[in-house]
Order: C-alpha cells, then sequence, then structure tokens
C-alpha cells in the first residue's frame, strides 16, 4: 500500500564585468532619454535602441559568469548536468551526519526508559542499542566511547515519512518490498515504492509517523462516504483502511 504525502549564488559567479557595471546605467539612461523623448527635440533614434540592446546581450562576459554552483539536494551541477565529486563528498557526508543525529536520538530515547516504536524491527534496533551500551559499560566508556561504537555498530536503518526501515542487504529475509518482485540490474536496498510499513518484518513505526497515518485514515473513510463508489473501488479502499487502521493499532501508546 502506497500512501501520497501532502522530501544561493556566489558572488564570484555571477557578478558582471566591472566596467560593465560601472557604465551601464549611464549608459542607459542616456539612450533612454534619447530614444524616449528626442534629443534637441528630433525624432527618437529607435533603430539606436536596438543595436544598444544587441550590444548588451551580445557584450563578451566572464567564463566566471555562467557557471553555476551545484543544487544542494544532487550530486550535479544544474548548467552542465556534469557530476561534481567534491560536492557530492560534501552531500555524502551531509546526510551521513543527519541519519547518525537522528539514529542517537533514538539511542538516548530507548536507554531512557521511552519506547522508540513499534514493529517486528524493533526488538532488532532496541537488541543492538544495549549491545552497544554493553560494550562501552565494559570498557568504561563515557559518552564519546558509545558514539563511536554506535557508528562502527554500523545499524542498517533507513528514516522515513510513513515508517523507518532496517532493511539488511546481507540478510533481506522477511522484506515485502521484494517479495515476487523484479529487481531492476544494479539496484541495492529496497524497493520504496513497494513498501508496505505495516507488514513488513523491518518496518518501524514511531509516534512521528501516526499523524500522517491518521490522517489517511481520515481521508479513506471521506472516500467511502461517496454515493455510488464502484464497488472495485469500494472493495480497494476497504482493504487499504484495514491495513491504515493496523499500523495505527500497533502504534498507539
Amino acid at each position: 500500500m502506497s500512501i501520497t504525502h501532502p522530501a544561493g549564488k556566489s558572488n564570484t559567479e555571477h557578478h558582471l564585468d566591472a566596467g560593465h557595471v560601472a557604465n551601464e546605467p549611464a549608459q542607459r539612461n542616456r539612450h533612454t532619454n534619447t530614444t524616449a523623448h528626442g534629443e534637441c527635440g528630433q525624432k527618437p533614434d529607435h533603430g539606436h535602441a536596438r543595436r544598444y540592446r544587441t550590444q548588451l546581450r551580445n557584450r563578451p562576459r566572464h567564463a566566471a559568469q555562467t557557471r553555476r554552483s551545484p543544487s544542494p539536494g544532487n550530486r550535479s551541477t544544474p548548467g552542465y548536468a556534469a557530476t561534481d565529486t567534491a560536492w557530492a563528498t560534501l552531500l555524502d557526508t551531509a546526510l551521513d551526519e543527519a541519519r547518525f543525529t537522528h539514529l542517537r536520538d533514538l539511542y538516548h530515547e530507548h536507554h531512557a526508559g521511552n519506547t522508540i516504536g513499534y514493529g517486528p524491527a524493533v526488538q532488532r534496533l532496541t537488541t543492538a542499542f544495549d549491545a552497544v551500551k554493553h560494550t562501552a559499560s565494559s570498557q568504561h566508556g563515557d559518552a564519546r566511547t558509545e558514539y563511536d561504537l554506535l557508528r562502527k555498530a554500523r545499524i542498517s536503518l533507513r528514516f522515513g515519512k510513513l515508517n523507518h526501515c532496517m532493511f539488511d542487504e546481507n540478510n533481506p529475509a522477511g522484506s515485502k518490498c521484494i517479495e515476487n518482485a523484479t529487481i531492476p540490474d544494479g539496484h541495492h536496498g529496497p524497493l520504496i515504492d513497494r513498501c508496505q510499513p505495516g507488514r513488513c518484518a523491518n518496518s518501524i513505526i514511531t509516534t512521528e509517523h501516526l499523524p500522517i497515518w491518521q490522517a489517511e485514515h481520515g481521508s479513506i473513510l471521506t472516500l467511502l462516504d461517496t454515493p455510488k463508489l464502484a464497488p472495485c473501488r469500494r472493495d480497494a479502499l476497504q482493504h487499504q483502511l484495514h491495513d491504515v487502521e493496523y499500523v495505527i493499532n500497533r502504534g498507539q501508546p
């Protein structure tokens, strides 16, 4: 079941040639006066205005003016669609840090005695957290030691809006997304568009996911109240409603 969700330019790269910046306003004003109002009572020289606009379009530009910074969410430059290795490395590092920060928060929540989620994969995650805590304690380590061990544990956890996924490429057993599926050549990881959060053994539902599921529950009920709804459509919505309610019921504190 799938749910449809309601997810600067540098000065050196985009500055104009200093000569053009300094002279352009004065030139524009002078020619504007000439062409719009006429000079010394003469008729406007529209041909001169066209020549001026052509000069502006064709003036030489430095190579730095056409360069663009990579978009913040991908590894390619928008100007040439070319991969920027340095930017890709920086992006990957930032993503890894964001993932680890979220994982560390779950780690602290668990050891504070709070429930970090519901679903078949929660037990695997908390077992990994307990192993890290036990190893750090046996080494008489501090928080830094725990974080280092947590990184080295290489816990496979993907964070999502509908659920978190503990898909492990080395042991994908129980993954509903690849069950009876044709996996594209070269693909690694779960098949996101086939995710079944309420049924998969790798799924974790947390309290932060519940508002989206509850909103979906209300949307389905509204659709079921539609007059003259086709029987096949009603049957599909009933199955979807059952899956959503199953997730909500499991995720209730």
